[in-house]
């Protein structure tokens, strides 16, 4: 048993006729349920298409000894 949560808030601000500032913010949360660990397959993960451009998919954040992402349990990205 666990919860999980996300929240995704999108702002566009007119600067101009031709001009539009865009901002995103990305919040997740999730907990393991009446003393459960949180599940790892329904880690968050940040980096890639969608998160961070310019990174690879689920490459930011604690990895393991070989290098593969590991993920957690809670994510914030802003752009």
């Amino acid at each position: 048993r666990y919860a999980r949560a996300t929240y995704i808030q999108q702002w566009y601000l007119p600067l101009s006729k031709d001009y539009t500032l865009a901002l995103n913010g990305d919040l997740g949360l999730g907990r393991g349920w009446g003393g459960k660990d949180y599940p790892l397959f329904k880690n968050f993960y940040a980096g890639g298409i969608g998160s961070v451009r310019g990174f690879e998919g689920g490459s930011l954040g604690p990895t393991d000894l070989d290098g593969n992402p590991l993920g957690g349990n809670r994510r914030f990205n802003a752009s």
